[in-house]
């Protein structure tokens, strides 16, 4: 009986070994468990990081791309870019290849004129009908269109005339000054459109004469509603007629003494004043020589 019960207590010492190698093994087993969640989380939280700093490098690389497209645009196309450089440099180049072609042949128009011993005197005008008659016979000119200011190149660009010579205005001697042949008549009262000054009040200027020396413009309108009894008495006698306004009147001109004191004779030296300080010197500009008033209340100006 012993034996058996010793037989039992064996067998219940080795069920409870047997227990606790199963609760040990079942603890090893939870451990591995835990290790292998714990390793999987890791991985996960790996992969979303990795997943994070992927999109946010996307992100910077799109934006830096964007800079740099927008940077290469604005230097293509910019007012100070590539392209508008290019362009610029062609209408430069255009212009600068007929203005030579012109200046060409202004040189051998004065040259040929500096031979004959006639003068070289250069306005719009003339610069025209230089480049006009030096390229009559020219099937392939240079430009593409002359106007009565400028020249036309065949790509569209525009040069002035002035721009192609110094402009030079004859001096202007009032001692010299006489009233010659008229010509030109057919046009008188032809209305002018190179002469704009104080164009608002004269209502713009029209040929009044010409001669070989001179063009003279008289207002459209009348200026200014004046009595000469309130101007002229500042002038005092006939000695103050400008020295224009007696080579102007050269058949009166016995009348023009200090010991004339004479209302009419007066009223002559006020409407021909020419001086800066007289009321008419604001009709005239750098093409005219001088500017005076006609008894009717127009102004005449004379351009050489």
């Amino acid at each position: 009986m012993l034996k058996k019960v010793n037989g039992l207590n064996t067998i219940y010492k080795n069920g409870n070994n047997l227990k606790r190698k199963i609760k040990k093994e079942s603890r090893k087993q939870k451990k591995g468990e835990c290790f292998m969640i714990t390793i999987k989380t890791a991985k996960k939280q790996k992969l979303k990081e990795s997943k994070g700093i992927t999109l946010i490098a996307l992100v910077i690389t799109i934006i830096v791309l964007l800079i740099l497209a927008g940077v290469t645009i604005a230097t293509l196309t910019g007012n100070n870019g590539i392209l508008g450089k290019a362009n610029e440099a062609k209408t430069k180049s255009d212009i600068v290849e007929v203005k030579e072609q012109a200046q060409l042949d202004i040189s051998n128009w004065m040259a040929e004129r500096i031979r004959n011993g006639e003068d070289t005197v250069l306005d719009d005008a003339t610069v025209k009908s230089i480049i006009e008659s030096a390229n009559q016979n020219n099937t392939n000119k240079y430009y593409s269109e002359l106007t009565d200011t400028s020249i036309k190149t065949k790509k569209g660009n525009e040069i002035l005339y002035s721009d192609l010579y110094t402009k030079t205005t004859p001096s202007f001697d009032p001692e010299t000054l006489t009233i010659g042949t008229a010509i030109n008549t057919s046009k008188y009262g032809w209305k002018v459109k190179n002469y704009n000054v104080e164009e608002n009040e004269t209502g713009g200027w029209r040929l009044f004469f010409q001669d070989n020396n001179y063009a003279y413009l008289i207002s459209d309108k009348c200026i200014g509603s004046y009595t000469p009894s309130g101007y002229y008495r500042s002038y005092t006698n006939g000695s103050f007629v400008s020295t224009i306004g007696q080579k102007l009147n050269p058949k009166i001109s016995s009348l023009f003494t200090e010991s004339n004191t004479n209302e009419n004779i007066r009223a002559t030296a006020w409407l021909t004043d020419t001086s800066d300080a007289s009321m008419w010197a604001k009709y005239k500009n750098d093409n005219a020589v001088f500017a005076i008033r006609k008894s009717n209340s127009r102004i005449i100006c004379s351009i050489l």
